[in-house]
């Protein structure tokens, strides 16, 4: 029979889940949705940190998987696979529904974002030590 291969909505999940191209990347996008924004200022924000560039093991299962990003948003390779283009708009989409299902950081990843965040916070200061 003739088997066709594709690209499935898990890897393009595991692609969005992964890495970003800079470190800490993934914990800007996380800290960034947490504030209000409309869906234009994140597909400008994600198309910004993204940049231009790609690499490859774009799936975590996969070494042969591709991921190229650019202005035009990032597009996902595999071997004997039709490629899969998604606009920096469809990506926010993907995006906000990971996080509100709170699929798109590990347990790990969220109590060291969650960590960092309370450290930055100004250190409450007794009410006696400003009277």
């Amino acid at each position: 029979p003739d088997v066709r291969h594709f690209i499935t909505e898990d890897d393009i999940t595991d692609a969005l889940r992964g890495r970003v191209p800079y470190q800490n990347g993934k914990n800007s996008i996380y800290q960034y949705w947490q504030e209000p924004h409309t869906a234009k200022e994140k597909a400008v924000f994600l198309k910004e940190l993204y940049g231009t560039g790609g690499g490859n093991a774009a799936f975590s299962y996969n070494f042969y998987a591709d991921e190229d990003h650019s202005s035009k948003g990032i597009r996902l390779k595999k071997p004997q696979c039709g490629d899969v283009l998604m606009t920096w708009a469809q990506v926010v989409k993907r995006i906000d529904k990971l996080i509100a299902q709170d699929r798109y950081l590990t347990a790990e990843e969220k109590a060291k974002i969650n960590t960092a965040i309370e450290e930055q916070k100004e250190p409450e200061i007794p009410a006696y030590v400003t009277e």
